[in-house]
């Protein structure tokens, strides 16, 4: 009885001491992550205001205030001069008590409270708070159901690895690229195609005062394209992530062993793969909401959503300062808020993970001396010194027996040698792609794209690009209107009629001309036209282009069918030397050809029907054959002359189609993909390696200079990578060097730095790194020359994997329209089609600019993902 009392108290004391600690550490981490929220929100303050437009916000709120003063009756019995006078004085001193008059880093630091608490005037802190739950109700349910989802299906999946199944994942795996935002519009297309339209507008604008059980229907159906959206984008990428992560632990010495004692495979997925895989899981499931708060922003303007993510648009696009800054603070608190969560879940599920500081110090480090600032300046100083100083071996490497010399440092012969045999160690890892159909597969799409690339820049250059695409309207009028690309017809039971132009200059068409008079003389010629489409053409157009001084030329214009009707459409005469019919706009022929129908269908028709229409069946379709436009014009001087170039515009144009501006998408295409694979190429390669040196340097010297790497990182972990980016893009340029600029800025401290820190922590014990430092390397020489090759390996395929998320980051930024305003992009294309309307059903100027991102991104991910299986080992296939 006695042992169980002294049990139980002891259980007692250190379920308390287990609370205590827990206590302080949430008490440390709160108030680490409070300081570094502070320093992010005056980050904000100090990037909206480097162009003075926060100062800008605060005289407007001194104006205001002192306008509503003047309106509720203040300085009414004054004189107009003394009035002025005094507002004049009055603003000054606001001002000067406000702190504007105080240097620049002074006042940001001054407005850091006022930024805290989201206080710029016009009640913001309350449209906030009122749109976020908003955005909580619809996003998080989705990401909730996605994350159970992914696990259960990606521990099972582990199990039955090789299987149909897990080849399917893997084959679906590249799916893992696409953004929530475009899989939202392919879903939003199938839905108008195959269901006739989901209701997507206004999900949550219309929320009634109190709940009721009868607006649950309608919610449910407003929720389920999103929902839908965010689910698919994020599945196949957890499970694929989980399951590879599953694979790799299932494998390890302990759950091996646990195998041969025979316990049950459901026993062994929980406590043997699971429980270690678990701090992952809930990384990715805090990363997971991470990215939800990227995302609300495309997700809630595309869908209608009246949550944060559009009441930042909308600020963005009014321009509205004080409300982009607050909304951008919101969301780095949002941030911390996550991050604080997961900490205090990781104290509770990984037991790596100490809550107390003191628990486990070295005694032999608590008696130790802390070096000062000067020490540790100098020793750094020494560090930088390092690399062009020949360190003396230590004197113990003399009784080596295998005591090699120093290789020379200006060997050009040791350094070709050291090349040759840095890029054998690649010749593997070539013959194991060849090995992979799906990379082969990706590579060779990259391939042709930079090709094509390359030749959109050399055949079409920047100035002929700009005019072709922004300026020449001379030559969009002769292209039909939102046409398909020529080669839908090779996928219908009836071809779409193409467009055609024929001139009168041309050799094919015949020109007569006879002189009838002194004064007047006939030109005649006619356009052929064989027709073999059942669809009826877009319009029909005559460009006139005459020669004469003072009388005009007179035509005359007949249309001949196939069935041998002739038709006068036209007798007039020019009135200036370059003159258009338009068909379709002459009101006197539409009364002239329906006053007789000659066909069956009862319905009043355009006069490109009328002359096109086969009069037989009940149902309007053209009439098949030869048709013949013939112009008989009569001039009145000498050497006067009538040309004329017809245009039958089509329902399909070249290999793109054309926009509702006549122009042809081909451009953009082309020279959007030079533009996407540069900025997702120059993103991706520029900021793995930064990060990679950075976090390699961090790791290596440790002390003070890595724990300034860590609280940069920390601090740009709470900085919202999209609202800044967005933020500093409106505020002050949008130029494509701008956008690549800040894109890597914001990604080099980001979360990839952390795991190639982990890894060079590990490797900075390795056996080959004290042999290099006991001949005598430097510390920079280690860094580049031992610990950052080594990791190559890990830095390629995840390098190659990057790629498609920076190229969907600057199609989002311009389907945001914040991209270079002169260069044409997929983005750019997406938004006009999708703006325009696609219930008209022009897809085709939304669906090619997408399927080519999907494509960049399928290319990619493919090579990345047959990249992590050939230098993994433990992923290859059994």
């Amino acid at each position: 009885m006695a042992l169980r009392t002294s049990v139980n108290a002891m259980l007692k004391r250190l379920r308390t001491t287990l609370l205590a600690r827990l206590a302080r550490y949430t008490a440390v981490r709160a108030v680490s992550l409070a300081f570094t929220v502070v320093v992010a929100v005056y980050l904000i303050i100090l990037i909206a205001n480097l162009g003075g437009f926060v100062d800008v916000v605060i005289r407007n709120n001194i104006s205001w205030a002192i306008a509503m003063r003047i309106r509720g009756g203040w300085l009414r019995d004054v004189s107009l001069e003394e009035r002025m006078a005094l507002v004049e004085e009055t603003q000054a001193a606001m001002e000067e008590a406000a702190g504007l008059n105080e240097p620049f880093m002074l006042r940001c630091f001054r407005w850091l409270g006022q930024g805290l608490r989201l206080d710029w005037g016009e009640d913001m802190r309350a449209q906030i708070l009122d749109s976020l739950p908003r955005t909580l109700l619809l996003f998080g349910p989705a990401n909730l159901l996605l994350f159970f989802a992914s696990v259960f299906v990606a521990a099972p999946l582990a199990r039955k690895y090789g299987r149909w199944m897990d080849r399917f994942i893997v084959m679906l795996s590249p799916l893992s690229s696409v953004p929530a935002w475009v899989l939202g519009i392919v879903l939003n297309l199938l839905s108008i195609r195959v269901l006739g339209g989901l209701s997507t507008g206004g999900v949550l604008d219309a929320w009634p005062g109190e709940f009721t059980w009868g607006y649950l229907p309608i919610l449910l159906k407003r929720m389920l394209l999103p929902f839908l959206a965010i689910f698919l984008s994020g599945f196949i990428q957890s499970v694929y992530a989980w399951r590879t992560f599953f694979l790799i632990y299932a494998s390890e010495d302990h759950v091996e062993m646990a195998k041969a004692k025979g316990l049950p495979a459901g026993m062994l997925e929980r406590r043997y793969i699971l429980r270690p895989v678990l701090p992952y899981l809930v990384t990715s499931f805090a990363l997971l909401f991470v990215n939800l708060w990227q995302e609300v922003i495309v997700l809630e303007q595309f869908f209608k959503v009246e949550g944060i993510g559009r009441l930042f648009w909308g600020a963005l696009h009014r321009f509205n300062t004080p409300m982009i800054v607050a909304l951008v603070t919101a969301f780095a608190y949002l941030l911390a808020i996550t991050i604080f969560l997961l900490d205090i879940i990781y104290a509770l599920v990984d037991p790596r993970v100490r809550i107390d500081s003191g628990a486990q110090k070295d005694s032999a480090a608590l008696g130790a001396r802390r070096p000062s600032l000067r020490e540790r300046l100098e020793a750094f100083r020494r560090a930088l010194r390092r690399p062009f100083e020949r360190r003396a071996r230590p004197s113990w490497t003399a009784f080596l027996p295998s005591a090699a010399p120093d290789r020379p440092r200006n060997s050009l012969l040791a350094s070709r040698k050291t090349l040759r045999d840095r890029l054998e160690q690649f010749k593997p890892a070539l013959r194991e792609i060849v090995r992979h159909p799906s990379a082969l597969f990706g590579l060779s799409i990259i391939v042709v794209m930079i090709g094509l690339s390359v030749y959109a820049v050399i055949a079409i250059p920047y100035d002929e690009m700009i005019a072709r695409w922004r300026e020449d309207e001379e030559s969009w009028r002769y292209n039909p209107q939102n046409a398909y690309p020529t080669w839908v017809n090779l996928f219908r039971k009836d071809d779409l009629p193409k467009t055609f132009i024929l001139d009168s200059r041309e050799r094919s068409i015949d020109k007569s001309v006879r002189a009838i008079s002194e004064d007047m003389t006939e030109i005649s010629f006619s356009f052929p036209l064989d027709f073999p489409y059942e669809g009826f053409p877009q319009d029909l157009s005559l460009y006139f282009e005459a020669q004469y001084d003072v009388k005009s030329p007179h035509v005359a214009l007949t249309w001949v069918r196939p069935d041998g009707r002739e038709i006068d459409l036209l007798t007039d005469s020019l009135r200036s030397s370059r003159q258009t019919y338009i068909f379709s706009q002459d009101e006197s022929l539409r009364r002239k050809l329906n006053r007789r129908p000659f066909w069956r269908v009862d319905l009043e028709l355009s006069p490109v029907r009328v002359l096109f229409i086969d009069p037989q069946p009940e149902d309007p379709v053209a009439l098949e054959g030869h048709y013949e436009l013939r112009v008989q014009s009569f001039v009145f001087e000498e050497g006067a002359d009538v040309d004329a170039k017809f245009i039958l515009y089509g329902q399909v144009y070249g290999l793109a189609g054309t926009d509702h501006r006549r122009r042809d998408l081909l451009v953009p295409l082309l020279w959007g993909m030079p533009v996407a694979l540069s900025f997702g190429i120059l993103a991706a390669v520029s900021t793995s390696l930064i990060t990679m040196m950075i976090a390699a340097i961090g790791a290596w010297f440790g002390g003070w200079m890595d724990a300034i790497i860590q609280r940069i990182t920390e601090v740009n972990l709470i900085l919202p990578f999209l609202p800044v980016s967005l933020m500093i893009y409106i505020l002050y340029s949008k130029t494509f060097w701008v956008l690549l600029g800040v894109t890597v800025l914001l990604s080099i401290f980001g979360p990839q730095i952390k795991n190639y820190r982990s890894i060079f922590l590990q490797m900075k014990g390795a056996s080959y790194i004290e042999a290099a430092r006991s001949y005598g390397a430097g510390d920079w020489r280690i860094v580049f020359h031992y610990l950052i090759p080594r990791i190559i390996p890990v830095l390629v395929p995840q390098l190659v994997i990057l790629v498609p998320g920076y190229v969907f980051l600057e199609a989002t930024l311009a389907f945001m329209g914040m991209s270079d305003p002169v260069l044409p992009t997929w983005g750019k294309l997406i938004t006009d089609g999708l703006s325009r309307g696609i219930y008209t059903g022009d897809y085709h100027v939304v669906l090619q600019p997408l399927a080519l991102l999907l494509l960049v991104g399928f290319a990619f991910v493919m090579l990345g993902v047959a990249l992590e299986r050939i230098f993994e080992p433990r992923l290859r296939e059994r």
